[in-house]
């Protein structure tokens, strides 16, 4: 086999891998920020028991995602920065490319938009005395 069809492999091997990893991030998103809504369910309950609107339910889903989000985006722009010597031999420069870095960031925040509307539409249909009773 030439070195060429090697390099080929490779680089089908670490897009295989960093494809993986994305989507493990993608579920375990979703799953914290499902699992964070649903712990809050009697404050959702209450809120709406003492006359919050739907709408603002899912403002407050979204105001806490966006928090949540920026965190997390500050976090993994400054690790990129930190790893980026480390990580260079694998991605061959694409952490320094800015259209890249840019379809990674709109990623993430897709992501974190629609693990936070099917949780801010299941808080905001919710019956208060349900959600009162919730345990």
């Amino acid at each position: 086999m030439d070195s060429g069809q090697d390099a080929y492999s490779f680089g089908r091997l670490v897009a295989a891998l960093f494809t993986g990893f994305a989507a493990l991030a993608a579920i375990g998103l979703f799953s914290v920020m499902s699992y964070g809504v649903a712990q809050r369910t009697n404050e959702f309950g209450l809120r709406m028991a003492l006359g919050a609107t739907p709408a603002g339910v899912v403002r407050l889903v979204f105001a806490s995602t966006a928090w949540e989000m920026a965190g997390g985006l500050a976090c993994g722009a400054l690790l990129s920065l930190l790893l980026n010597g480390a990580l260079k031999k694998w991605a061959e420069g694409s952490s320094q490319n800015p259209l890249l870095v840019a379809g990674a960031i709109l990623l993430l925040v897709t992501t974190s938009v629609v693990a936070a509307v099917i949780p801010a539409r299941r808080a905001s249909l919710l019956d208060p005395m349900t959600a009162l009773r919730y345990d």
